[in-house]
C-alpha cells in the first residue's frame, strides 16, 4: 500500500512538472517568465533605492494609501480618491508587510499585462513584454507603483463584467467600451449600475467623501504623460476622434483604449505602462525605438554636469 501510495505521489509529481514544462516552452510561458524574472528584479531595485537613502519617493502612495485600506470607511484613508469598492480588492494586502504587498502587486501587474499583450497582440509577445517591461515606464512603476493591475484584471475579465474593476480608475482604459457589442454594452452598464446601488447600501451617501479627498492637499500629481499634456488638447482630440472611428468600425479594443487616454487630462507615468504595452503588443519594434528613445532622454537628464 505505501509503495502504491508513493508511485502516485511520483507519478503526481512528475505530470504536474511535465505541465509546466510544455508551459514554459511555448512563447507565451516564456513571456510570463520573463515577466516574473523582471518584477522580482525592478521590485529589487527599488528595495535597494528605498534604503539608499536618495530623495526618491518610493512606494509613497501603497504606505500612504493602498496598503492603509480600511474597508469600513474608504475615505478616512488620506489620498484615496477611488470608487470605494476598490477597498474590497485592496484589504487582504495589510495581511502582508509593505514589501510583501508591493512585491505581490508587482507580479500581478506584469503577469496581467504580459497576458494582454498576448490576448490583444500578433503573436509576437515575447518581444512585447521584454520591451515594455524594461522600459522607463517599467522603472517608474517599480518606484511608485500604484493600482492600475486592477485594471488590467479587467481587461482580461468578460467584458460585460469587467466594470468594477475598469472604473477603478476610468481613465486608464474606459475606452475599451468602444470595441463592445450591443450585448455586452447593455450588460455592463446593467452591472455599473448594480455596483453602484449595492456601494451607497454598504457605505452610504459616500460621494461626499470622494469630493473631499479629491481636493486634498494631499493628493499629489505625478508628471503628466497624457497625450493631451504632450501635445496639446486640440491635437489629442483629433487623435483620439480618429482612434475612436477605427476602435468603433473594427471593434478593437487596443484602439479604443488608445482612443481613451486622448480623451482625458491626466495619465501618470506609471499608468502609461498600459497603452504602450498594447502598443508593444502590436507594433513591438516601434515600441523597442521609443524605449530606447525614453531611456537616452532619462540617460540625458540625470547625466552629470
Amino acid at each position: 500500500m505505501a509503495e502504491r501510495s508513493l508511485t502516485s505521489g511520483l507519478s503526481f509529481v512528475r505530470t504536474i512538472v511535465l505541465r509546466w514544462r510544455a508551459a514554459l516552452i511555448t512563447p507565451f510561458g516564456q513571456a510570463l517568465a520573463l515577466a516574473a524574472v523582471l518584477a522580482l528584479g525592478w521590485w529589487v531595485l527599488a528595495l535597494a533605492v528605498r534604503g539608499s537613502g536618495v530623495r526618491v519617493l518610493v512606494w509613497d502612495d501603497q504606505v500612504s494609501t493602498f496598503t492603509a485600506a480600511n474597508l469600513s470607511h474608504p475615505y478616512s484613508v488620506p489620498g484615496f480618491v477611488n470608487p470605494p469598492w476598490t477597498m474590497v480588492f485592496l484589504a487582504p494586502l495589510r495581511l502582508l508587510p509593505l514589501e510583501g504587498a508591493v512585491l505581490t502587486q508587482m507580479l500581478i501587474y506584469f503577469l496581467t499585462l504580459t497576458a494582454l499583450m498576448q490576448k490583444f497582440g500578433r503573436g509576437q509577445v515575447r518581444l512585447a513584454a521584454a520591451v515594455a517591461l524594461t522600459s522607463p515606464l517599467a522603472l517608474d512603476t517599480a518606484l511608485e507603483l500604484n493600482i492600475d493591475w486592477l485594471v488590467c484584471l479587467g481587461l482580461l475579465v468578460p467584458p460585460a463584467y469587467s466594470a468594477p474593476l475598469l472604473l477603478v480608475k476610468p481613465q486608464n482604459a474606459l475606452g475599451y467600451l468602444l470595441s463592445f457589442n450591443r450585448r455586452d454594452l447593455i450588460r455592463w452598464l446593467i452591472v455599473t449600475l448594480t455596483v453602484v446601488l449595492i456601494s451607497f447600501v454598504v457605505w452610504g451617501n459616500w460621494v461626499q467623501g470622494w469630493i473631499d479627498n479629491t481636493q486634498s492637499k494631499l493628493v499629489v500629481w505625478a508628471i503628466n504623460v497624457a497625450p493631451a499634456a504632450l501635445i496639446g488638447a486640440p491635437a489629442s482630440l483629433v487623435i483620439g476622434a480618429l482612434l475612436a472611428a477605427a476602435a468603433l468600425r473594427r471593434r478593437d479594443p487596443v484602439w479604443g483604449i488608445l482612443a481613451g487616454t486622448c480623451f482625458v487630462p491626466y495619465l501618470a507615468g506609471y499608468s502609461a505602462m498600459l497603452p504602450f504595452a498594447l502598443i508593444g503588443a502590436r507594433f513591438p519594434r516601434a515600441a523597442l525605438l521609443v524605449s530606447l528613445a525614453l531611456w537616452l532622454a532619462v540617460g540625458l537628464l540625470f547625466w552629470p554636469r
